[in-house]
């Protein structure tokens, strides 16, 4: 082979070697740009998505302090009907109270009257006692207006214990019963009123029974005859 040949080939070969080192410089280098573009590409949809993240949380926060706003005007109206509506319970609660009070002096009031007029008559029928001029007949009359006034006096007492009851003066009420059961011992309704007052008032299960049993041994055939003895079997714990 000639030396001219061979110097064709080797700068043929040469020239070869060298564009392929420049063709795998440059894949090097647009590889690399890819792998960079990639990069950003996927740095830019992070900081997107940590953007739209923000922006959620950001709008989620304005609708909770919307919402928080209306929660505190509806908050506040609600506090405002509910002062007006406990301003208006205190004045009817007065209201009851001073009626009630009103109702207490009144009924002490004809009370009072009423023992005064009972006394009255009792004193009347102690002076007709003492006279010794009074003939059997007449006696019997006396004793017969001493026991009809005893029942008077009774009811009396029964009347006025159940309107303590009903103004909710239960230690009242109570005296008053006792009082219409020294005057009459038979009084079947006071022994019943004793007994609820004994049990839900002075929580006395011992005399609430007791004076239930009273009330049934007066008032065997009672229409609540039951009733009445379930209640007797719940206080014993039967």
């Amino acid at each position: 082979m000639k030396k001219g040949s061979l110097a064709v080939i080797i700068s043929v070969l040469f020239g070869t070697a060298l564009f392929l080192a420049v063709v795998l410089f440059y894949s090097s280098i647009v590889k690399r740009l890819k792998s960079e573009l990639q990069q950003e590409k996927t740095m830019a949809r992070s900081k997107q998505e940590e953007m739209q993240r923000l922006q959620d949380e950001k709008d989620k926060a304005t609708r909770d302090n919307e919402k928080l706003e209306q929660d505190t005007i509806s908050y506040m109206a609600l506090n405002s009907r509910l002062q007006e509506q406990n301003e208006e319970l205190q004045k009817n609660l007065e209201e009851v109270r001073k009626a009630r009070e009103k109702g207490l002096i009144s009924l002490r009031k004809k009370s009072a009257d009423l023992e005064k007029a009972l006394n009255d008559r009792e004193n009347i029928l102690a002076q007709y006692n003492k006279l010794s001029s009074l003939t059997d007949e007449q006696k019997k009359k006396v004793d017969a207006l001493s026991d009809s006034l005893k029942k008077e006096r009774s009811l009396y007492h029964y009347n006025l214990g159940v309107a303590y009851s009903q103004a909710k003066l239960y230690f009242d009420a109570i005296d008053e019963y006792k009082k219409s059961l020294e005057f009459d011992p038979d009084n079947a309704d006071s022994y019943y009123n004793l007994g609820i007052l004994y049990e839900n008032y002075k929580q006395d299960s011992e005399k609430a029974i007791d004076c239930y049993r009273k009330y049934l041994g007066l008032k065997p055939d009672a229409a609540d005859k039951y009733k009445v003895e379930g209640w007797i079997k719940k206080l014993k714990g039967i």
